[in-house]
């Protein structure tokens, strides 16, 4: 069985050269004898008149009401279920009021939410608690909404978020290795699962304040962050000297054979040490690193952008 937990795609309108991928993807595993169940995302709701209607994916079932639904695999002895996205009202919880029947000993949930206890990001999408997981009478349970792998501890069943196969951004439920988990279920319903590393790009989110940083050493150590195989994000903060911010304009087309991919953006607050024979460019300093200490909230950071434009200007004229 592959079971796919909602936001198989990362729009509502997915482009129909995506949606041949995955249909040319659905059709190897159905003739490779695999049944596919999928629940769509908060980020691909179903609708009456959505691509999914229009799609005709080769899949054993597509689960698409807001409301648990069975399906039986009788050759397995196991029963499928799922439940859509309400997209009328995603905040309110689904699987509280849960009362279905399952009509097998062992059975497997699909359900696309937000476990109350993941810290790590809002309870925006039907949100569940751990007891109301608990209750349920399934032996696993695919979750599906969180970018980052979680198992979920305290309840009998075996409930995994495997998060997405791929980093789609630079947040932290985006960065490190990601998964996908491959599982069996004994005659007893007991359940083994285990996660499978399966990216090629690993995304690294890194912060480096500059304050005591020369040009050379701040490119070393972004360096050290850097293979073919990551895609970077760098923000540079602090008080640094005049030469790092003339240096940080050209780092991310300098370093980019370096890596996949490099994002440098700059958050500088004031500046500090400036060329000794610089005059003009020690008064301009001087005079905006006041300004930015008098600024009305809100007008900091454009006045700090100035400064830094100002700075590389100087720079590059001298």
């Amino acid at each position: 069985l592959m079971l796919i937990a909602g936001d198989l795609f990362d729009s509502a309108g997915p482009s129909p050269r995506d949606v041949g991928f995955v249909r040319s993807q659905l059709q190897r595993l159905t003739d490779g004898g695999v049944k596919t169940f999928i629940i769509p995302g908060n980020h691909d709701p179903y609708r009456d008149h959505s691509f999914w209607a229009k799609a005709d994916l080769p899949c054993t079932k597509l689960f698409t009401k807001p409301a648990f639904e069975c399906h039986e695999v009788g050759e397995l002895g196991v029963s499928v279920c799922g439940i859509a996205p309400d997209i009328s009202d995603i905040s309110k919880g689904q699987i509280g009021a849960f009362d279905a029947v399952v009509p097998t000993p062992i059975s497997v949930l699909l359900f696309h939410g937000s476990w109350l206890n993941f810290g790590r990001e809002t309870a925006d999408c039907h949100p569940f608690s751990t007891d109301e997981l608990a209750r349920l009478p399934f032996n696993y349970v695919a979750l599906g909404h969180y970018h980052a792998a979680r198992n979920i501890d305290g309840v009998p069943c075996t409930a995994i978020y495997p998060g997405t196969p791929e980093a789609i951004g630079f947040a932290g439920n985006d960065l490190g290795d990601r998964f996908v988990v491959v599982g069996t279920i004994d005659d007893n319903g007991n359940v083994a699962a285990v996660p499978h590393k399966i990216n090629e790009i690993s995304h690294a989110a890194e912060e480096i304040d500059c304050t005591t940083e020369t040009a050379q050493s701040l490119r070393r150590k972004i360096e050290q962050m850097l293979s073919s195989s990551v895609y970077a994000q760098i923000a540079l903060t602090g008080r640094p000297a005049a030469e790092v911010i003339a240096a940080s304009e050209t780092l991310a087309q300098e370093l980019d054979g370096a890596c996949a991919f490099i994002d440098v953006r700059t958050r500088f607050s004031s500046v500090g040490d400036v060329p000794a024979d610089n005059t003009y460019l020690k008064r301009f300093v001087e005079k905006m690193n006041g300004r930015i200490k008098e600024a009305p909230e809100g007008e900091e950071h454009l006045l700090s952008k100035a400064l830094e434009l100002g700075i590389r200007a100087f720079m590059k004229d001298g």
